[in-house]
């Protein structure tokens, strides 16, 4: 496919239309300049399978109005093989049903596949709590969470990430989230359950304070409600990168260090040919944390040259902006109001991992190098042309609370 041009303009466009809408409104023409803009980014180095969910056909209304399964391009026979099995209607009619079993109907969707696995982000498991009382006596919910199952089942999927700080949630009459580990009947026991507690979007009111800095910056773990505990499978922690890391002690690190040795986990397990199986990430609405590790995960990944190979910094940016955070509905007015800037914070912690400990070469050498020492450059790059343009963008959009100390 002919490379898209992204320029400056473009990215503009992009900023001002994430920092204006403040929902996800799929019918409006900004909106979908960017939906079509991501579609052609992704197109240049992915096949893909597009389900439809616009207004008419609607599977969840706070995502993209087209989502797209990648596939990748030019893949050998056997993971050609792997992919092409999905079958289109099936995924379409397994979700009629599994969405229900995830907060805010947000089910699992491939935003990645490499390494001839399905990487996926979600929502966490829903409750039955909300629900009235003929779906509790029609059994909706357990229907439900056994399509989820049968979904992650065709997606490949054998390992579940999440990043909640609580076991459960409930928001009154918004939404009641629960986890895999929580789920009746235990559905999920055959997966492997990963438990990566880290902070909600509000703690990163504490970054903005701190003139967007985040060194030196901890979260108070001693909240009565953070009743999820750390749970990373022996196999994983003894993954040769992974060893010098003294996982029992995440609550002493700071933010920085704690994004870090996550994401450091996280990469060392998606590369591992041991560990089989596609990976679930997840929060709680996943709009949020959620987003900041599915990008993370991507740019590094780019970053080594092994995904998105053709794309330049100023396009992935728009990509990653666009696709992965703004078309998911990351709540980014509302965030920026109240100081809440995990968004800024995501390209802020990139300058942490720039070199190469994070890069697949390292974590595993027996990984052929594909391209030489364009890591940290295509990263600097990267960042540096986000906060070119975020803050003098999107900043005079936003009505700013003067006292945001209810919110810590």
């Amino acid at each position: 496919m002919e490379l898209i041009q992204i320029t400056e303009k473009d990215l503009i466009h992009l900023f001002e239309t994430f920092g204006k809408m403040s929902e996800n409104k799929k019918t409006t023409e900004n909106y979908e300049k960017v939906m079509q803009n991501c579609i052609n980014l992704w197109s240049i180095d992915n096949e893909f399978i597009t389900i439809e969910n616009d207004k008419e056909d609607q599977l969840c209304a706070t995502y993209p109005s087209r989502i797209l399964i990648p596939l990748g391009k030019n893949l050998p026979d056997e993971s050609r093989k792997q992919a092409k099995k999905l079958d289109k209607e099936k995924i379409r009619n397994l979700i009629e049903t599994s969405r229900f079993a995830r907060c805010r109907k947000r089910f699992p969707i491939p935003f990645l596949y490499y390494n001839n696995k399905f990487f996926c982000r979600s929502s966490t498991v829903s409750t039955d709590q909300l629900m009235n009382e003929e779906q509790k006596k029609n059994n909706l919910l357990e229907k439900a969470i056994n399509a989820d199952v049968e979904l992650l089942e065709m997606f490949g999927v054998k390992s579940v990430l999440n990043f909640m700080l609580e076991k459960s949630r409930q928001k009154g009459s918004d939404y009641s989230g629960g986890s895999e580990l929580t789920a009746p009947k235990k559905p999920y026991h055959h997966f492997h359950l990963i438990a990566t507690p880290y902070p909600g979007v509000k703690f990163f009111i504490n970054y903005k304070l701190n003139k967007s800095d985040a060194k030196g910056i901890h979260y108070k773990w001693e909240n009565s409600r953070n009743d999820a505990e750390l749970m990373i499978p022996e196999p994983i922690k003894k993954l040769p990168s992974l060893i010098p890391i003294s996982f029992d002690e995440y609550q002493k690190w700071e933010i920085n260090l704690l994004s870090k040795n996550y994401l450091k986990m996280m990469l060392a397990t998606l590369i591992c040919d041991d560990f089989k199986g596609g990976f679930l990430f997840h929060c709680l609405s996943g709009w949020d944390r959620t987003p900041q590790f599915v990008c993370l995960c991507r740019a590094s990944l780019w970053a080594d040259g092994v995904i998105h190979k053709s794309l330049s910094p100023e396009q992935f940016l728009y990509f990653v902006v666009g696709y992965d955070w703004f078309l998911f509905n990351h709540q980014l007015a509302y965030r920026m109001e109240i100081h809440a800037e995990i968004f800024s914070y995501c390209f802020y912690f990139m300058q942490f991992i720039e070199n190469d400990e994070l890069s697949i070469f390292t974590l595993d050498p027996s990984i052929k190098r594909v391209d030489q020492n364009q890591r940290k450059e295509k990263l600097v790059a990267l960042r540096e042309k986000f906060f070119e343009l975020y803050h003098p963008v999107v900043d005079p959009l936003i009505n700013f609370q003067k006292d945001v100390s209810k919110y810590l």
